[in-house]
């Protein structure tokens, strides 16, 4: 049986609503926009050759930013393994960037937000 992996995104310090935009190949989770403190998250499973990818395009004011907030590589280093096979990874995206934790409460910072040209 392949793992199960839960990918969690929330905001905690920004004050303004911003907007992000999840899919892998296969799944579009869509455009929301979320405020102070909402968060989003969903389950899956890798598929059979562990190739499954998830990646997130992140709008806020004038930044924004476009990173994977998953892969098998990526989740083995940075996101909690529960249970002896599921991996747990929280992203927070803050006014300065974006953190990834797993789970200890602690987060480590990964990206930085882009200004958009104009």
């Amino acid at each position: 049986m392949t793992p199960n992996f839960k990918v969690v995104t929330l905001i905690t310090t920004a004050t303004r609503s911003w907007t992000v935009r999840c899919q892998s190949k296969d799944t579009d989770l869509g455009l929301r926009t979320l405020h102070a403190n909402q968060q989003i998250h969903w389950d899956f499973h890798i598929n059979l050759f562990k190739s499954t990818l998830f990646f997130c395009h992140f709008y806020w004011g004038a930044k924004d930013a476009v990173f994977n907030v998953f892969t098998r590589r990526f989740s083995a280093k940075y996101c909690a393994i529960h249970s002896g096979q599921d991996f747990n990874c929280t992203w927070e995206a803050r006014e300065d960037g974006f953190d990834v934790s797993n789970g200890s409460g602690n987060f480590t910072k990964i990206f930085d937000w882009n200004k958009k040209a104009g």
